[in-house]
């Protein structure tokens, strides 16, 4: 029987998450491990085919390291959004594993990834306009890519219903 969802002090929060992730290591280790395999493999090929100082070459290098760079950001966001499910499937007792959490978040891609820079960028944007509006973005918006997941919202509604769900708990 799952656990009751209640509102938990920091310290029983801190336990839990724990306690979760050292129980199920493997599939956690699993989610991790497999998008840094793959950019990896990217990396690894892309150094070796780009061996040679011509202008060529160092065009076809900084095309390459855009192209990283955003397999990074699509690799994170769908990292992030296949550990979150496979967090509230472990907390609510239903089995996982790293194929059914990819599985899920597979279909939920584009809006990981809007959320994700979304987020990015008003963290950017807060940040710069002083530490207070970062912190506040922080609270409003870091529910909002669980709210793309599990509830299946879209980019906007995922950053509204983060606002609601953060309401009155925001420092905590």
């Amino acid at each position: 029987m799952p656990a009751p969802l209640r509102p938990l002090s920091t310290g029983e929060l801190l336990d839990k998450t724990f306690t979760v992730y050292r129980q199920n290591f493997g599939v956690f280790f699993g989610i991790a491990i497999l998008p840094q395999l793959a950019l990896y493999a990217v990396l690894t090929i892309m150094g070796v085919s780009l061996k040679g100082r011509s202008a060529a070459a160092a065009g076809a290098a900084i095309g390459a390291a855009l192209l990283y760079f955003a397999g990074s950001i699509i690799a994170g966001a769908v990292t992030q959004a296949a550990t979150t499910f496979a967090v509230s499937s472990v907390y609510l007792d239903q089995p996982t594993s790293v194929r059914s959490a990819y599985s899920h978040a597979k279909g939920r891609i584009p809006a990981v990834i809007g959320v994700t820079i979304m987020f990015a960028i008003a963290f950017g944007i807060g940040s710069m306009l002083l530490l207070i509006p970062g912190l506040l973005v922080l609270m409003w918006y870091s529910l909002a890519l669980p709210a793309t997941v599990i509830e299946r919202t879209g980019v906007s509604a995922s950053f509204t219903r983060s606002k609601q769900l953060s309401q009155g708990s925001g420092f905590r």
